[in-house]
């Protein structure tokens, strides 16, 4: 019968293999932790400003409305960004363009708890959105780029519930 393999990652001695593997090794595995990291947060973020909507309107006494146009700018921004980090992987690293996507959301999302004029929120979220775009794409390619075609599917299936998990805890 078949038995399916466990996970790598639930092995109590995964850590002692990681720790003795070659430095390459270890490179790769924070590597995937990272990126697994990323793509959890970028998940959760994107999660985080329909459920804060309540609070949101009570804070800056925002109506539905302008609520709506927030979340809307933000989404509008994510899907209009996706193809230019797309295309600007052609050009540099994706390992660069994600530190930079990075950067560049968590600085602007500093910005967003500083500021509390709607007009101000409209153009922060819409740059958010533009940022966050580039997490879960670059992630993907990078993960092509270190794991074995044989074990993508186990990897693609790790992102893709770590990322799930964390946007159903928000």
């Amino acid at each position: 019968p078949f038995q399916p393999k466990p996970w790598p990652c639930c092995d109590p001695a995964f850590a002692r293999v990681v720790a003795m593997a070659p430095p390459c090794q270890r490179s790769t595995a924070l590597t995937k932790g990272v990126i697994l990291l990323a793509c959890a947060v970028d998940a959760a973020d994107k999660a985080l400003l329909p459920a804060t909507f309540k609070s949101l309107d009570e804070e800056l006494h925002l109506g539905p409305t302008k609520l709506a146009a927030l979340s809307f700018a933000e989404g509008l921004a994510f899907s209009l960004a996706l193809p230019l980090w797309g295309s600007l992987m052609r050009y540099h690293s994706a390992r660069n363009l994600m530190v930079a996507g990075c950067l560049w959301w968590g600085v602007l999302t500093f910005f967003l708890a500083a500021f509390v004029h709607y007009e101000t929120q409209l153009v922060l979220r819409l740059l958010v959105g533009a940022a966050l775009a580039s997490v879960n794409p670059l992630g993907q390619a990078m993960l092509c780029d270190i794991v074995p075609p044989h074990r993508r599917g186990a990897a693609f299936g790790m992102l893709q519930s770590v990322s799930m998990g964390s946007a159903m805890l928000v």
